[in-house]
Parts: C-alpha cells; sequence; structure tokens
C-alpha cells in the first residue's frame, strides 16, 4: 500500500486542501500545530472509521467536514471518502465512500470497514476493535512510541499476541475448557437418560411375553368364535326366509284391503251413476221441450251490414255540421262587415271620405252573403233531420237483430248442452256396467286372498321362535366377540408399548454411544488438542519472538551505534538493556537512548508482522511521527543508515529536525496562515 493523494475539507486547520504524497522517504515538516499530525490521524480516520477523539477532526465553527484519500495497492488504485456531519447529539460519520478507477459506490461504516480490512489483508476480528496492526506496524502516534516499552509485562504480551495474531490460540483454549465443560454437561444430562436403559429392556421382554400369551390366547378362541358365526349365519337365514313369506302374506293382506276398499267404491260408482243419470233423464226432457219447433239463423251479416250503415250517417252527419258551422262563421263575418262600414266615414288607408253610394254596394253584397248562407243553412238543417230519423231507424233494427241473435245462441247452448248431457248419459252406463264387471272378477281374486291367509298365525308362530333362536345366538356370539376384542385391544396396547419401548431403548442407546463418543472428544480435547495447541503456540511465539528480538538488537545497535550499550528481549517481549555488561532499566538512558530504543522495538515489530504475515499488503508503508526526539547530532546521522537499510517503497516521517531534510527525497512544508495551514514542497 503506498498513499498518493489526502483531501480534507473542514478538518482542524485545513479548509479546503489536497496533499500530494510521493512514493520514497518524504518529511512532513514544520512548527508545532502546523497541521502535519493532523494528516495522519485523518488518514487513519478514512482507512478505519471513527476512533475516541474523532470528533476533534472537524473544524470548529462548521457542520460538515470529509477526509479523501488516494491510494494504491499493488497495481491498483482505490479512493476511499468519509463525511463527518455535526448535529445537535456530536459529531458522527454521516457517508462513507469507496471505490477504484473513479467508480465510487456508498457504504456503511461497518461494510467500509470489512472492505479495507479485506483489501489489507488484515484479520476479520479486527472489524469491532482498533486496527492495531495497523498501529504498531505503519503508524504509532509520537506520544504512543514508548508505550509498549514502559507498560506491565502482561499488557505488553497481549499487546503483542494480538499484533501477531496469536491471540487466537489462547482464544482456541479458552473456547476449548467452554467446549469441554459444555459437553461435560451434555454427557451428564446423557448419563440421566440411560440411568434406566437395563430397566427398560426388562420391561420390553415381558411385554414381548404378554403379547405371546394374547395370541396363544386368540388362537384357541378362533375356533368356537367360527362355530358360532356358522350358527348365526344358519338362524339369519331361517329367519329371513320366515320373513319373506310373512312380507308376501302382508302384501296379500295388503291387496285384499285394497280390493275390498275398491269394491266399496265401485258399488258407490254405480250407484252415483244411477242418481246421475236419473237427473240426466229429467234434464233433458226439459231442454228438448225448451228448443222444441225453434231454429237458428245467421245474423251476423245483417249486423255487420247495419254497423256500416250507422258509421256512414255519423261521418255524413259530421260533415253537414261542419258545413253548417262555416255557413253561421260566415254570416257572422258579413254582419260584422255591414256594421263597420255603416259606421265608417274615411278610409283608414287613403284617409278618403266613403261616400254613401260605396257603403250602400257594400252592404247589399254582404247582405246578399246573409241570406245565401241562411238558405243552405235552413237546407242542412232539413237534412241534418232525415239523417237523425234514418239513424234512429237502423239503431232499433240493430237492436232487434241482437236480440234475434242472443235468442238464437241461446238456443244453440242448449242444444249443445243436450248433446252433452247425452254423452254424459251414455257414458255413466258404459261406467256403470265396467263397474258391475270388475266387480265380479273380483270375487274370485278375494276367495284366493282369504285361503292364503289362513297358514298366517301358524307362519307368525314360526317366525317368533326362529327369532328369539337367533337372538340367543348373538348374545354367545357378542360375548366371545367382547372377548376377542378385549383380547385384541390388550395385544394392540402391549404392542404400543413394545413400540414406544423399542424406540426409547433405541435412543437411550444412541445416547449411551453418543456420550462414549463424548467422553473420547472430552478426553481429546483435554489432553492431545490442547497439547498440541500450546505446542503450535509455543513454536510460533518462539519464532516470533527470534525474528523480533534480533530485529530489535540490530536497529537499536543502528541507531546507538556502542557496544558498551546493547538490548535484547526476554521471551515476555519486555526488553532487558545491558551497559557494559551490566543490566539497566530502561527509565536509566538518556532520552535519545529512550527514543533509539522505542524506535527499534516498532521497527522491529514492522519487520516481524510484515516477515510473518504474507497476505498483508501494508508492508509498503511506514510513518514515523517525531522519531528523533532527543537524538543527538551522531544519532541523527545514524537514523540515514537504518532509512537507507528499510526495505518499505514509501516512507512518511513527521518531524521539525531540519537535519532530516537531507535523508528523504521529497519534503512537505507545513504552515499555519491566518489560522489554516498551506502546504508546499
Amino acid at each position: 500500500m503506498k498513499i498518493k493523494q489526502v483531501t480534507l475539507k473542514n478538518i482542524r486547520s485545513y479548509t479546503d486542501g489536497t496533499i500530494t504524497i510521493p512514493d520514497g522517504r518524504v518529511l512532513f515538516t514544520g512548527d508545532i500545530g502546523s497541521g502535519k499530525t493532523s494528516v495522519l490521524l485523518a488518514l487513519e480516520f478514512a482507512l478505519f472509521g471513527a476512533r475516541r477523539g474523532s470528533a476533534s477532526l472537524l473544524r470548529n465553527g462548521v457542520d460538515a467536514g470529509e477526509v479523501q484519500i488516494n491510494f494504491s495497492v499493488g497495481t491498483k488504485e482505490f479512493e476511499i471518502k468519509r463525511v463527518l456531519k455535526r448535529t445537535k447529539k456530536g459529531v458522527s460519520v454521516s457517508e462513507c465512500w469507496v471505490g477504484s478507477d473513479g467508480d465510487l459506490s456508498k457504504l456503511s461504516t461497518t461494510e467500509l470497514k470489512q472492505q479495507v480490512l479485506k483489501l489489507f489483508g488484515y484479520p476479520q476480528s479486527m472489524l469491532g476493535s482498533n486496527p492495531i496492526v495497523y498501529r504498531y506496524t505503519v503508524y504509532t502516534p509520537q506520544e504512543q512510541m514508548k508505550h509498549i516499552i514502559q507498560t506491565d509485562t502482561e499488557t505488553r504480551l497481549e499487546t503483542i499476541r494480538k499484533i501477531f495474531a496469536v491471540d487466537k490460540y489462547k482464544l482456541i483454549k479458552d473456547n476449548t475448557k467452554v467446549l469441554v465443560s459444555f459437553l461435560n454437561n451434555r454427557k451428564t444430562t446423557l448419563e440421566g437418560r440411560i440411568y434406566d436403559l437395563d430397566e427398560k429392556k426388562q420391561a420390553l421382554e415381558l411385554k414381548k411375553q404378554e403379547v405371546s400369551k394374547v395370541v396363544l390366547e386368540q388362537q384357541t378362541l378362533k375356533p368356537e368364535q367360527e362355530r358360532i358365526k356358522t350358527l348365526v349365519l344358519a338362524a339369519k337365514q331361517d329367519r329371513e326366509k320366515i320373513e319373506q313369506t310373512i312380507t308376501e302374506l302382508k302384501d296379500k293382506k295388503h291387496q285384499l284391503t285394497l280390493i275390498e276398499t275398491k269394491q266399496e267404491h265401485l258399488m258407490k260408482t254405480i250407484q252415483d251413476c244411477k242418481t246421475e243419470l236419473e237427473k240426466l233423464t229429467k234434464e233433458l226432457m226439459v231442454l228438448e221441450e225448451a228448443v222444441e219447433g225453434k231454429e237458428t239463423v245467421n245474423l251476423d251479416e245483417p249486423i255487420n251490414n247495419l254497423k256500416q250503415e250507422l258509421m256512414q250517417i255519423e261521418k255524413d252527419v259530421e260533415t253537414k255540421q261542419k258545413i253548417q258551422y262555416a255557413c253561421t262563421h260566415e254570416t257572422e263575418r258579413a254582419e260584422e262587415t255591414i256594421t263597420k262600414i255603416t259606421e265608417l266615414d274615411e278610409c283608414p288607408m287613403c284617409k278618403q271620405i266613403v261616400i254613401t253610394e260605396h257603403k250602400t254596394k257594400i252592404e247589399q253584397e254582404q247582405q246578399q252573403i246573409i241570406t245565401t248562407q241562411n238558405q243552405q243553412r235552413l237546407t242542412l238543417d232539413t237534412e241534418l233531420g232525415q239523417l237523425q230519423i234514418k239513424r234512429e231507424n237502423a239503431k232499433t233494427k240493430q237492436e232487434e237483430l241482437t236480440k234475434q241473435q242472443q235468442e238464437g245462441l241461446l238456443i244453440q247452448h242448449k242444444q249443445e248442452q243436450i248433446k252433452q248431457l247425452t254423452e254424459r248419459k251414455q257414458n255413466l252406463n258404459q261406467e256403470r256396467e265396467d263397474a258391475q264387471k270388475t266387480i265380479a272378477s273380483m270375487h274370485d281374486e278375494k276367495q284366493q286372498l282369504f285361503t292364503a291367509l289362513e297358514q298366517w298365525d301358524t307362519i307368525e308362530t314360526k317366525f317368533n321362535e326362529t327369532k328369539q333362536t337367533e337372538e340367543e345366538i348373538q348374545q354367545q356370539e357378542q360375548i366371545i366377540t367382547v372377548k376377542v376384542a378385549r383380547l385384541e385391544e390388550a395385544k394392540k396396547t402391549t404392542e404400543e408399548i413394545i413400540k414406544n419401548l423399542d424406540v426409547e431403548i433405541k435412543r437411550k442407546e444412541q445416547a449411551k454411544t453418543y456420550m462414549q463418543q463424548l467422553s473420547e472428544l472430552v478426553h481429546f480435547l483435554k489432553t492431545d488438542f490442547i497439547n498440541v495447541v500450546q505446542d503450535v503456540e509455543k513454536n510460533v511465539m518462539v519464532k516470533i519472538h527470534h525474528d523480533f528480538d534480533q530485529a530489535f538488537r540490530k536497529w537499536f545497535g543502528v541507531l546507538v551505534g556502542s557496544d558498551e550499550l546493547q538490548v535484547r528481549t526476554d521471551f515476555s517481549f519486555n526488553p532487558l538493556i545491558e551497559h557494559n555488561g551490566y543490566e539497566t532499566d530502561y527509565e536509566s538512558l538518556s532520552g535519545g537512548e529512550r527514543t533509539a530504543a522505542a524506535l527499534a522495538y516498532r521497527l522491529a515489530l514492522n519487520q516481524a508482522v510484515n516477515a510473518m504475515a504474507d497476505l498483508i499488503q501494508t508492508k509498503e508503508l511506514l510513518i514515523l511521527d517525531e522519531p528523533t526526539d532527543g537524538f543527538s547530532a551522531e544519532q541523527l546521522e545514524r537514523l540515514k543508515l537504518v532509512l537507507d537499510q528499510l526495505p518499505n517503497e514509501q516512507v512518511i516521517i513527521v518531524s521539525h529536525e531540519p537535519r532530516i531534510e537531507q535523508f528523504v527525497e521529497s519534503v512537505l512544508r507545513f504552515q499555519k496562515v491566518n489560522g489554516e495551514t498551506v502546504v508546499s514542497t
């Protein structure tokens, strides 16, 4: 991994600035508080998100800020952006973006951290914690450089184990203990399940013997049950035969009842026919006397002709009344004209005086019209009177013809009645004869039925005896059936118990087998597995310690350059310092020597981690924050020797020491102007 560019907007002393970081050794130089460390903190924030104190990154007096970094991993370039936002609740990350080749995707803070860990080859177990590998290999803040040396042994060893991911072996052992405890509890539970296994097996054997006894008893009862079934079937067949005979006799009895009922009905029919015939004879005599000597004439045509004549008369009357009305109207109009002309002295149109001769002429003309209309009206009155007489005569004749027609219809109706009554009389005579013949034929049939019904009492007695015999046999069958059913129910119940016991025993056998397997597994985990994990952990720690110790000695020797002062570490990674062969403590060293020891310890960690973890992608980058605090001029020169031996392709050094500018390839100068940081080369 190599940093290409860092863009800061409203981050501490930066309002909007982009810092391009070249490859090789790069120096961040400037006064204290000029914004050098802010770039490194912003870089860590962009990669791993908010940590305690991240809220201080947002510039005072603004509501939003952002950090964007461009970096490369191998041959591929990436871009990450995080946005800070100030709300009533405080400062938080509002947006996260990641992508490559200019194609950005928006992710949650957790998703972005997952991608960064995966990209750098860091373990995913760091997702919910601080990026300790990055902190102790790539960038350690100035105030924390000496912390790992000065802390207590247990804390230091725990930190080392986390850096090298050796803490997973402790986690494996702890989890193994938890698993062993769980398995032991499981074994105890299984022991409680199988304590009565032998009792269940004995109970199963007893139940199987009970089933055998029931089966034997069932086999003994089977012949008797079959014999009784045969007797029941025979008794049933005898009863059914007698029931069939009784059914037939009941049918005959019913037939006899029907015949007697029918005879009574026929006798009544004969009597009714006789009565009705006498009545019809009298009615026929009356009707025949009524129509005797009378004939019917069809008057439909004369009546229709009279209707047509009346319609024509009505039309003529209507026409003459209209003419009469017109004459009256014409007369009234002429009279009105005479009145107007008599009173007229001046023409209303031309305003000329109307002469008497002209008035007289018009009056004579109108008088002639009145005379003509009166004559015509008199003629019309005469004609209307004649039409009225003609209409009355036609109506009178029409009424007479209608009356004659009704009398003819009455005669026709009576003649039709005579015809119907005559036919009814013939039908009644025929019906009476048929009834008499039927009664005669029923007599023989009744005699046959009487003969058949004479055996009714004998058959009924035999039926009762057969039914009683059948019931007695059925009682015997019921007794043996109940006994067989009880045996079958007992058999089923016992077989169900056997089935349940069998299932339960199988489960207990499985539990027993599983318990034995658990015992073997617990023994393996407590002895072989734990020992193997401890051996692996020990070998890994020995290898880590060896590589670390060699690197620690090397870098301290290069920085100090004196055989009088030497360092090494014990197996707890405690730094052991010897001065002229005598052991001394860290606090007894000079300020430059303490800084040299801390820097050597830090470089040793970087070298050992990068050597152990092939998949880590941050090997190319190293950030040194004020690594020369208290260094003498000679130690500063020796720092160049260290830098020359470092394998990292990009080394960023934060320092206000001017002499270091001679050791690097690029210098970025940080200066605060009017409260804002300005970066120059």
